[in-house]
């Protein structure tokens, strides 16, 4: 019953998808690129924990905030003395009849006491400001960071996508090689009968018909794992069958070398990383430096001290403290070397980066055009491929070649389909990589 519900519940959420439905086919969930990319980045685990860590980061802004604000305290308390301390004036009253014994123990016995405290940061030498603001700086980096983790899931679950899109041509190449292969034992048994043919040509025919079942058998089951390899992807329940509803193809976009580059260092989110860290950097500078001026509060507070309960009667003061600390061995110099050294070492840091993120660019645009040209290579060996089986195929049939000429014809068409499709399944992942890098935006 359970997994019976689990099924519904992500055939409702495919249902939702904005713009597209996924179907139920035969107890299939049919899935397109678009609904893959959705399910995956709600179900994604890591997305989760990016979200919590977001929440924190948000946190932190509101806790570094409150650096501003006055502090204000409550205390209370109650004593109970376990003997009643001596007090001359008192037995002076009592001796006079004004007090009686009774009532001067059980007064003396209790005390109550009331304290309230505000406190107020004047200056600090910016170090509130400072803790604030890289507060502020770490909740954008969060963000950053969420963005990036999504372009990641994106680029994996298309990947994983496309995988099952090649396995499913790679099934259909074999199928397709069966029938051809069956067709031409028939055709050599034909022959055969009327001595055109030998019983070798049969036996030729046969045995590579018995290796093609075994290559449909390959094909289906690596169908089989690049489907459950998308499953995982998408965090799927294992009672979830899931299957894809597009053929593999391919869509020749011409790309600018100078706008990719452009529209990747304007939107890349590491880069835009580490503008903030180095942001956060220095200010753990400024927050250093600050440790070298004094600090100035103002504070309040208002106490009562009795033998009975009250808030009324009580004394106040309102004053300026000042503090600044003289000498600490040196530990303040070592903090703010500490701080500059780790801002000269993240510019050093950020050069490599723009560095690598160029090259990854470069080496992504190289690959397309390189797929691209492959393509475009196999389109043309596959029409010669198929045209060269035409002829041999009309041969065969007449008994003019063998076995052997056909069934080399048919295992070339077979390769050149499979190289064919190797090369689009390739483009289209060198694609999905360069939206990665050029930092295009998940919705």
């Amino acid at each position: 019953m359970r997994n019976k519900l689990v099924i519904l519940t992500v055939i409702c959420i495919l249902f939702t998808t904005v713009g597209s439905y996924a179907a139920e086919e035969n107890g299939k969930i049919v899935l397109t690129k678009e609904e893959a990319i959705e399910i995956g980045l709600k179900q994604n685990p890591e997305i989760i924990k990016i979200k919590q860590e977001l929440e924190i980061a948000k946190d932190k802004v509101k806790e570094a905030r409150a650096g501003f604000l006055p502090k204000l305290n409550l205390s209370s308390s109650y004593t109970r003395l376990g003997e009643e301390p001596e007090n001359p004036i008192m037995e002076g009253l009592i001796s006079e009849g004004i007090f009686s014994s009774t009532q001067s123990a059980e007064s003396s016995l209790n005390s109550y006491s009331f304290k309230l405290d505000l406190n107020q940061p004047l200056y600090n030498g910016g170090r509130t400001t400072a803790t604030y603001e890289q507060a502020k700086k770490g909740l954008e980096i969060a963000k950053l960071k969420a963005s990036q983790k999504r372009q990641e899931i994106k680029e994996e679950i298309l990947n994983k996508y496309y995988g099952v899109l090649k396995a499913k041509k790679m099934v259909e190449v074999s199928e397709q090689n069966i029938n051809k292969i069956s067709r031409y034992v028939e055709i050599a048994k034909a022959n055969r009968e009327v001595g055109i043919f030998t019983n070798t040509d049969v036996l030729q025919a046969r045995v590579n018909l018995y290796r093609a079942k075994q290559g449909l058998l390959k094909a289906k089951n690596g169908l089989k794992l690049t489907k459950l390899s998308l499953k995982n992807a998408l965090n799927l329940e294992n009672d979830v069958e899931v299957t894809v509803n597009e053929e593999l193809k391919w869509e020749d976009i011409e790309l600018n070398r100078l706008e990719v580059k452009e529209y990747a260092f304007s939107h890349r989110p590491d880069l835009k990383l580490l503008e903030l860290s180095e942001d956060k950097v220095e200010l753990g500078v400024k927050l250093a430096k600050s440790s070298r001026y004094p600090t100035l509060n103002l504070f309040g507070n208002y106490n009562t001290t009795d033998d009975s309960f009250t808030v009324s009667d009580g004394d106040w003061q309102v004053g300026l403290m000042l503090n600044y600390n003289l000498f600490d061995g040196g530990a303040k110099s070592s903090k703010i070397k500490q701080a500059t050294k780790e801002l000269e070492k993240f510019e050093t840091t950020k050069e490599e980066s723009i560095d690598a993120i160029e090259l990854e660019i470069e080496s992504s645009l190289l690959k397309i055009s390189e797929a691209k040209q492959s393509i475009q290579l196999m389109q043309l060996s596959l029409t010669e491929a198929k045209e060269n089986l035409k002829e041999t195929e009309l041969k065969y049939k007449e008994g003019i070649v063998t076995s052997f000429d056909v069934l080399n014809a048919q295992t070339t068409l077979q390769e050149v389909k499979t190289d064919y499709y190797e090369a689009i399944y390739d483009y289209n992942l060198e694609m999905a990589n360069l939206e990665r890098a050029m930092g295009k935006a998940v919705n």
